[in-house]
């Protein structure tokens, strides 16, 4: 005989797997269910007053003796009862659901079994579908028992949960969590891990729907909007999902041993605890395959995705910022500098980032180390030669491959070895003829002697076509004892790799020792042609050398039309030291090198600077050549191409590095015969300028184009003296000198009319456009702008076209001819989109939200501002963030959310300190003059807006702001000249932002015409 109570549901008593149905009444059921739970004698007259408490005390009793004994003839053997209690307590075979699910859940190491074991007891709430109207205390305790179980179940669930998500069993977790959204569906937490799960799984379009589920049951249940989080977490999976999983560069040949190491790496990366890996090991030990290996088992573990940054041609340190921004999508804009806005960046992702070969930058740990402390969601996998010295650093050492011990290994157990394996897959892809099972035991010593390093096995195996395995070993062997005399100082396991390669560089004819000394000139890889036509070789050598795996072939754009190798970095070094024995075949290697990439860049237009990335290293390296030799007229052919190369990719640091380098390099030569040379400095100069405007260097641009221009006036060249003059104007637009500004573009124009250049009119008449509309001249701004619309149209630049489409509508939106904005703004949304002009589509976004505000939609601008906000903080457009910020302060205060609208108004004005641009500054006070007077703080308000009306650099539109707000207070404008004296920018934003200290955080938004470079 043996019973089953089930309570974790709708209760349920069984006898020998046959449901008892006879009790006496639902009392009778309840009772047992009471009995169950507490696990210990309770009085009679307790159970009396409890389900019986609203009777006589003798009925009360009468009815407690009936249902006992109803409930002992059920269940023999399970129920002790006296004159005094009653008690569940059986001396027979009894399961009960409810008291084995603790049990598990309780034990001293409860693991993932007894957990999902506990789990699926669970049907439902306990005693579910139970209820007694007349016993109130009853009801109380058993609402009381259900929470308490529930929760139980609750914490079962979500530890499932992360063990799953730990384990990288997603569908698992899922369903764990599913069930917990079941029981309690209004948990953001839960919602937002659920996301995160889907989206993990692949599901994105699941993910972005779970949100709107979430949002709807809080819309619907509580009356409130998903937290900041939830929502952030919903931007950040739409714009994963958008994203490549990662760019792990194709496998070139079987992964072979290292399955024990590679589980170890995925088990390490898989715990949050271990945020930086570094794995270390002589070059040429497998480090770069084994960490790309590990990355794949994380693609779908990071929501991000995993991303590979090669840094062996980062010679410079400084550029390592720039490096990783390239792989993981940054681009840099003006403001903040490259580093803060890296760590922006990365502080929003969850990803893997693996740097490999970093021991040469060592001296640059201090950036790996913010990293870590900013972005809590970004693991690093380091390859290096040396640990990194960090606190959190997982050192995980590689070795080389198991080899056969020395003693005698039977043939059949010789193959098992990773080393003998990979000997021969790799000298079977030189000659499928190639039988190991003949040579397995020179195999073997090959193998040991090389200490199982991978690329001196590879390296080895790559001579079987015209070598015996005993013949290589003996030649190896005979190395090695050369370099143990001539080399004491270097690790024995370094010269066993240097010992392969000597051997492998004897054996090569000239015409293969010469092609593969001068590939050294290379950085980042090249193709066949480039190598054929700097080297002056034959295919056939070529194709030698990859058959003798000194080159691989590397597949890291599926897009490339042309195969692209590369040199692995310990054999790049021995090219190296090869090359540099002979200075003049060096030089002229480099020069040669240096004139086809300078070639290169100049056969490029804007269109197609795509092509250039893959060579952006060795493009770099022409150009530092050129400058070491004052190359002024190459570097004149170059900079053009370069420039737009790193304008369209936003490489601004970078760009700004070399072009620097070049204009103060070449300075002290400016006073020497070369009569061109002032000429190339200034276009140089001028370059230089754009790119500090970019990285928001104002004044520092602004020096640069001075500079620039005097040089080109002296040389007469009318087209770089307006190419210049149109960056000069820039400066001087966003420093508020408009007047300067206003001269600066109608002379530029005036140039370009005058050498007839319609393409290249197109950038003044923009900017005279912005000019014309910051001083409140909207006829004229029109005119600009309707001109320089024609002129796009009839040239076919589309990009253009949205841009003065944009500009259009900010000057009729200013004017307030909404109609008018609207139809510029229908046409130039779709332009924008079609163009993938991010920038366009922001500022369009931006005059929507602002023209939705002031025709009374507050609930539509917040919508176009939040959109446009998104676009900004993607582009780290930190002038346009401010500027939205604004916008959504205002908009937020209009709608009754004073906290949030002051917490905007002082991200803004911060952000707009930050990159001192005075009108965007004076813009922001604009805002919060706006929200002082709504809030009846005049007196604040009246001294802001006299401030704003007699700033020089205020833009009319908000100088006509404060005149109304001074005139609603009847306060009398004065000329300036009849002002006291002002207090500077600076004090002002001090002032102001100690008055909103008690509010919160800070950004920036943006004046809706875009400056044309």
């Amino acid at each position: 005989m043996a019973f089953n109570a089930s309570l974790l549901g709708a209760m349920r008593v069984e006898q020998d797997g046959q449901p008892i149905s006879k009790f006496r009444s639902k009392k009778a059921l309840a009772l047992l269910g009471y009995l169950i739970v507490t696990r210990q004698p309770v009085p009679r007259t307790r159970l009396a007053h409890l389900f019986w408490g609203a009777d006589e005390e003798q009925r009360a009793r009468g009815e407690l003796r009936r249902t006992l004994s109803n409930l002992s003839a059920l269940l023999p053997g399970c129920l002790v009862i006296n004159k005094t209690s009653a008690a569940f307590q059986p001396t027979v075979e009894c399961f009960v659901d409810l008291w084995h699910c603790e049990q598990l859940v309780t034990q001293l190491q409860a693991d993932s079994v007894s957990l999902t074991k506990a789990a699926e007891l669970h049907r439902g709430e306990m005693m579910e579908g139970l209820y007694l109207d007349d016993c109130p205390e009853f009801e109380n305790w058993l609402l009381t028992a259900r929470e308490q179980y529930q929760q139980q179940y609750i914490n079962t669930l979500n530890t499932l949960t992360q063990y799953y998500t730990q384990t990288g069993e997603y569908h698992n977790a899922l369903r764990y969590i599913s069930r917990t959204l079941e029981s309690d569906p209004l948990r953001e937490d839960v919602q937002q891990q659920m996301m995160l799960l889907l989206a993990r799984t692949g599901q994105w379009n699941a993910a972005l729907a779970q949100y709107e589920t979430c949002a709807q049951l809080l819309a619907s249940e509580l009356a409130v909007t998903p937290i900041e989080e939830t929502t952030a977490l919903y931007q950040r999976i739409k714009t994963a999902r958008t994203q490549p999983r990662h760019n792990l560069p194709t496998a070139p040949t079987d992964f072979i041993g290292r399955h024990h190491e590679l589980a170890e790496l995925a088990t390490l990366l898989r715990d949050p605890a271990n945020r930086l890996i570094t794995i270390t090991g002589i070059g040429g030990v497998g480090k770069t395959r084994l960490a790309n290996e590990a990355g794949r088992t994380q693609i779908s573990h990071v929501l991000n995705g995993v991303r590979y940054i090669p840094l062996e041609g980062v010679t410079n340190p400084d550029l390592l910022i720039t490096a990783i921004a390239h792989v993981v999508g940054v681009r840099f804009s003006g403001g903040k500098p490259p580093r803060e806005q890296l760590l922006t960046y990365l502080s929003q992702q969850e990803a893997l980032l693996i740097l490999d070969n970093f021991e040469h930058l060592i001296d640059k740990v201090d950036l790996i180390a913010e990293i870590l402390q900013r972005s809590p969601e970004v693991t690093l996998l380091v390859t290096s030669r040396e640990p990194l010295q960090l606190r959190e650093e997982v050192v995980f050492a590689l070795d080389g491959l198991p080899f056969p011990p020395i003693h005698t290994t039977p043939p059949e157990k010789l193959t098992s070895f990773a080393t003998v394996q990979l000997f021969t897959r790799s000298a079977q892809r030189i000659n499928r003829h190639f039988k190991a099972k003949e040579e397995l035991y020179s195999i073997a010593d090959v193998c040991r002697l090389l200490d199982g390093l991978p690329l001196g096995i590879e390296l080895a195996a790559a001579l079987v076509n015209t070598n015996s395995c005993i013949t290589i070993y003996n030649a190896i062997k005979q190395n090695l004892d050369t370099l143990a005399t001539t080399w004491r100082n270097v690790p024995e396991r370094h010269r066993s790799l240097r010992a392969v390669f000597e051997h492998s560089w004897r054996l090569l004819k000239s015409a293969e020792q010469a092609l593969f000394k001068q590939l050294a000139v290379f950085q980042r890889g090249f193709t066949m042609d480039a190598a054929l036509t700097i080297t002056g070789a034959t295919a056939t050598t070529f194709e030698a050398l990859t058959t003798k795996a000194l080159l691989s072939e590397i597949t890291t754009n599926d897009t490339e039309e042309e195969p692209r190798y590369n040199i692995h970095p310990v054999l790049h070094q021995y090219a190296r030291d090869m090359l540099a024995l002979v200075r003049e075949e060096e030089q002229a290697t480099r020069a040669s090198h240096a004139d086809f990439y300078t070639t290169l860049l100049q056969s490029h237009n804007a269109g197609s600077t795509h092509t250039i990335e893959p060579d952006i290293g060795n493009c770099r390296m022409a150009w530092e050549w050129h400058v070491e030799h004052q190359h002024f007229t190459e570097l004149q052919k170059s900079a053009p191409a370069l420039h737009r190369f790193y304008e369209a990719k936003g490489w601004f640091q970078e760009g700004y590095h070399v072009f620097t380098d070049a204009v103060e390099a070449l300075r002290p030569s400016l006073g020497q015969p070369a009569p061109a040379a002032p000429m190339i400095w200034g276009k140089l100069a001028t370059h230089l300028a754009a790119l500090l405007i970019r990285t928001g260097q104002l004044r520092e641009a602004q020096t640069y184009a001075t500079a620039g221009l005097a040089k080109l006036r002296s040389s007469g060249m009318e087209t770089e003296i307006a190419f210049n003059l149109n960056i000069l104007g820039i400066t001087q637009l966003h420093l508020g000198d408009l007047t300067a500004a206003e001269a600066t573009f109608r002379e530029c124009l005036a140039l370009y009319q005058k050498i007839n250049s319609r393409a290249e009119q197109v950038k003044p008449l923009a900017n005279l456009g912005s000019v014309y509309g910051r001083t409140g001249d909207y006829n004229r701004a029109l005119q600009m702008l309707n001109e320089g619309l024609d002129i796009c149209r009839e040239v076919g630049d589309a990009w253009g076209e949205g841009l003065y489409l944009n500009n259009i509508a900010a000057i009729y939106h200013v004017r307030g001819d909404f109609a008018q904005a609207r139809a510029a703004l229908e046409t130039c949304l779709p332009i924008s989109d079609k163009t993938n002009n991010q920038l366009v589509k922001l500022n369009a976004l931006y005059c929507l939200g602002e023209m939705d505000l002031k025709e009374g939609h507050p609930q539509n601008s917040m919508v176009h501002s939040q959109a446009a906000l998104q676009i900004a903080r993607e582009l780290d457009d930190q002038r346009t963030i401010a500027l939205t910020l604004k916008l959504l302060g205002i908009t937020a205060h209009q709608l009754g959310d004073q906290e949030t609208a002051w917490m905007h108004l002082q991200e803004g004005l911060r952000i707009a300190a930050a990159i001192n641009i005075q009108p965007t500054i004076l813009d922001v006070f604009d805002g919060i003059a706006q929200c002082w007077m709504a809030e009846g703080h005049k007196d604040r308000a009246r001294y802001l807006a006299q401030y704003i009306v007699y700033h020089p650099a205020t833009e009319q539109q908000y100088r006509d702001n404060a005149k109304q707000l001074l005139n609603t207070l009847h306060i009398h404008i004065v000329d300036k000249e009849e002002m006291s004296e002002q207090p500077t920018l600076h004090y002002m934003i001090q002032e102001v932002l100690s008055e909103l200290r008690d509010r919160m955080k800070q950004r920036m938004i943006a004046d809706p015409s875009v400056p044309v470079l």
